[in-house]
């Protein structure tokens, strides 16, 4: 059985159509496809109001269906978190004595570790080869990191072969430096 559980849908692009939304829609298409029984909960109700979201969502859980009984359904739980703030994500699972898999965030997961809480199906990274970005990645990587260092008072920008060599370790970069762009179209190939 899956189930799937999407937290956020604020849309950062188009007040009209949540990539969330889309997402959504591509995952529980996918796991359906797998066969078993896809069960989709939808926590933030602004994603529900997705007609297509809300098509799938029919045979699946209701939105004030309890989280930990949702959980507690599943076989095991992953996250698709490149960012975390707390890291609940991370610790309901554990707590609920459901294995996690996904991507590892350090600065989350450390002190999880350090309280002897081990999240053993965590990766910490996922290389992506360089000739799979798109000719303007690196310009709008380079303008988005020099943006941030700049809301953060550095003021020295970052020049990009810097930033190039931070980044690339042979030949390959790793999958949570992508923007949402690169992102989509990898995972949609």
């Amino acid at each position: 059985m899956y189930i799937l559980r999407p937290c956020s849908s604020r849309p950062r692009r188009s007040p009209t159509r949540s990539a969330n939304a889309e997402a959504v829609e591509t995952l529980v298409k996918h796991f359906r496809s797998l066969g078993g029984e896809t069960l989709l909960h939808i926590h933030n109700h602004s994603l529900g109001k997705s007609p297509a979201v809300a098509e799938l969502a029919r045979d699946g859980m209701h939105p004030d269906t309890p989280f930990n009984q949702v959980v507690s359904s599943a076989d095991a739980c992953i996250t698709t978190s490149v960012g975390e703030g707390f890291g609940m994500s991370f610790l309901e699972p554990y707590l609920m004595n459901r294995p996690l898999f996904g991507r590892d965030l350090p600065d989350i997961t450390a002190g999880f570790n350090s309280d002897g809480i081990r999240l053993e199906g965590l990766y910490n990274t996922l290389p992506v080869p360089l000739d799979s970005l798109d000719p303007d990645f690196w310009p709008r990587a380079h303008h988005t990191v020099n943006r941030y260092r700049a809301t953060l008072g550095i003021p020295s920008p970052l020049d990009l072969p810097a930033l190039q060599t931070a980044w690339v370790t042979a030949g390959q970069i790793d999958f949570g430096r992508l923007d949402e762009t690169v992102r989509t179209r990898l995972l949609r190939t």
